[in-house]
């Protein structure tokens, strides 16, 4: 049975991968070096929540995932995006004046939008979700289970349980290899799709 210590050591040791996360979404909204005081706002308000209900948080997952972590990214993005959540709304507005030049900001935020790169990075990530599904029905499950271990959850692969560590490399090279294959003919097989839907419109 799973105690309330070992949330709160869970809880510790995403902390940094959480931070990393709050610092990116704090830049996004020009609130620069606040991703720490960000998160702490986040973690205070999870870790007043009943023991019970953070074993529950951590006990539920989704494939890799756990939703306490869900949960913590969730209000991340809401304290930083959200002018109605707690941290923002502590923050006061900026005050402007007849001195502001506004063509000047809309020129620098146009510029700041030209490069999404959260776009980027949701593109990249949705190209490597589609090719693990893709490739999922002839892959070893523990391939791709080493995968996800290595490259979603961050964790090394000295501490892989599911057989000898040094295998947890060796499968997700098998898987990376395969995914790498399916990243470079993306473009030749969207193609493909949409040739047979206009002849099938057609």
């Amino acid at each position: 049975m799973v105690t309330i210590n070992e949330v709160r050591n869970y809880i510790t040791k995403r902390y940094e991968r959480w931070l990393d996360y709050s610092t990116f979404h704090c830049e996004r909204q020009g609130m620069y070096g606040e991703g720490g005081d960000l998160l702490n706002e986040v973690m205070i308000n999870l870790l007043e929540k009943p023991d019970d209900q953070l074993i529950e948080l951590y006990n539920s997952k989704s494939k890799q995932y756990r939703e306490l972590d869900f949960f913590v990214l969730r209000m991340i993005k809401i304290n930083a995006t959200s002018d109605t959540a707690p941290y923002r709304h502590k923050k006061k507005a900026v005050p402007t004046d007849d001195n502001v030049n506004y063509f000047h900001l809309e020129i620098e935020d146009a510029a700041y939008e030209e490069d999404d790169i959260p776009g980027e990075i949701m593109r990249k990530t949705n190209i490597i979700r589609e090719a693990l599904e893709d490739i999922e029905p002839y892959t070893d499950p523990l391939d791709i289970k080493a995968f996800y271990f290595r490259y979603f959850d961050g964790e090394q692969g000295t501490d892989w349980k599911e057989d000898d560590h040094k295998k947890c490399y060796d499968r997700c090279y098998k898987t990376i290899k395969k995914v790498r294959s399916y990243a470079d003919n993306i473009q030749t097989r969207r193609l493909k799709v949409k040739s047979i839907w206009y002849n099938f419109a057609g």
